[in-house]
C-alpha cells in the first residue's frame, strides 16, 4: 500500500469516527427530548452516556489509526482532528435542534431546579445557582456541546495513547519471556 492510500485509508477512518460521534451525540438529544427525560432530574445522569460513547470511540480511532501504520503522535493528531470535527457537528445540531423547540430551556431550567431541592437546596441558593445557568439558549447549549466535546475528546485521545503505550509495552515484555 503506497503512503497516498495509507493516508486516505487513516482520514477515512478519522472521519466516521467523527462521524459516529456526533450523529450519537445528536440522536441522544433527540432522544433525551422526544421521550422527555430532560424533564425529569432523575434522568439527567443518562445524559453521562454521551461522554462515554465519546471516550471509547476515540480509543478505538486511536487503536485504528495505529493499526494503519500511523505513529503514536499522528495518531493523537488524527484523534483531536475527529474530536474538532465531531464537536463542530455536534454543536451544530443541537443550535439547530433546540432552536426549534420552543419550551425545551424554560423545562431544562424547571427540572435543574427540581434537581436542586431534591439536593436540599434553599430557593436562595437555587435561585443564585440559577442566575450563572448558562445553557438557557440555543447558542449557550451549543457551545456546551462543543466545549464538552472537546474536553472529553482530549480524554478518549489520552486514553487511547496510554493504552496503546500500555499495550506496546506489554508486547515487548511477552515477547522476552517467550
Amino acid at each position: 500500500m503506497n503512503q497516498s492510500s495509507l493516508s486516505r485509508s487513516r482520514w477515512l477512518h478519522a472521519s466516521w469516527f467523527a462521524l459516529a460521534i456526533a450523529i450519537f451525540s445528536s440522536l441522544w438529544l433527540v432522544v433525551m427530548t422526544v421521550t422527555g427525560w430532560y424533564r425529569d432530574p432523575g434522568r439527567m445522569e443518562i445524559a453521562l452516556a454521551v461522554p462515554v460513547v465519546e471516550v471509547i470511540l476515540l480509543v478505538l480511532a486511536c487503536r485504528q489509526a495505529r493499526r494503519d501504520g500511523s505513529t503514536i503522535l499522528a495518531s493523537v493528531a488524527l484523534c483531536l482532528v475527529v474530536t474538532l470535527v465531531a464537536a463542530v457537528l455536534s454543536a451544530g445540531f443541537a443550535f439547530a435542534y433546540t432552536s426549534t423547540r420552543a419550551n425545551y430551556f424554560n423545562d431544562v431550567r424547571q427540572a435543574h431546579a427540581e434537581g436542586l431541592r431534591r439536593a436540599g437546596q434553599t430557593e436562595a441558593e437555587i435561585a443564585t445557582i440559577m442566575a450563572t445557568h448558562q445553557i438557557g439558549t440555543p447558542k449557550g447549549l451549543a457551545l456546551n456541546r462543543f466545549r464538552n466535546t472537546v474536553v472529553f475528546g482530549v480524554i478518549g485521545t489520552l486514553a487511547g495513547v496510554a493504552l496503546l503505550a500500555i499495550g506496546k509495552a506489554g508486547s515487548k515484555g511477552s515477547k522476552g519471556t517467550r
